[in-house]
């Protein structure tokens, strides 16, 4: 109903990697050019227009469509900040650094109940609740009010896994 225009090949494709590679890099700046080429082909899209594609790709859809928010978030979980024990949860803390102010966005896919814990760099628990969560996208607003700037510890914990995502609150 709508038709705006229709802009493809490679002039309209370059600089929209090129800024989605921009993006990955600053969520992490020590990817490396090899890094950001995985990342990116292990969080492609397949759908009905690319088929299923093989492992290495093919000269028409590569890895499939480059899907931005899924690599820059698996950016920033691979620069350190993120350590996951159990099976992986879908998680990220957003922005980091941040003032004490930050979201946790998490993709279940199941309803759950996750419990955040925050620990300062003594180990003193800060902050603590339970999350219920629906299955799909979740985001969950923190606010650690009254909490010295430093280095913290936020630890979401499901019944099969958690992570732990260092923080630093300025």
């Amino acid at each position: 109903t709508y038709y705006y225009a229709e802009f493809s090949g490679t002039s309209a494709s370059a600089p929209m990697a090129s800024g989605i590679v921009a993006l990955m890099l600053q969520a992490n700046p020590r990817l490396t050019p090899t890094d950001v080429q995985n990342i990116i082909a292990q969080t492609a899209i397949q759908d009905n227009f690319t088929g299923n594609l093989p492992a290495v790709g093919t000269n028409v859809w590569g890895h499939g469509k480059i899907n931005a928010f899924a690599a820059v978030k698996a950016a920033s979980q691979a620069n350190g900040v993120y350590d996951f024990e159990g099976k992986k949860l879908d998680l990220m803390l957003f922005p980091n650094p941040n003032t004490g102010n930050f979201s946790l966005f998490y993709t279940s896919q199941t309803s759950d109940k996750l419990h955040i814990k925050v620990v300062d760099v003594t180990g003193r628990t800060v902050y603590t609740e339970d999350w219920h969560v629906a299955k799909g996208d979740n985001v969950h607003r923190l606010s650690l009010q009254g909490v010295s700037s430093g280095m913290y510890i936020v630890n979401v914990a499901s019944a099969t896994g958690s992570v732990n995502i260092k923080t630093e609150v300025k």
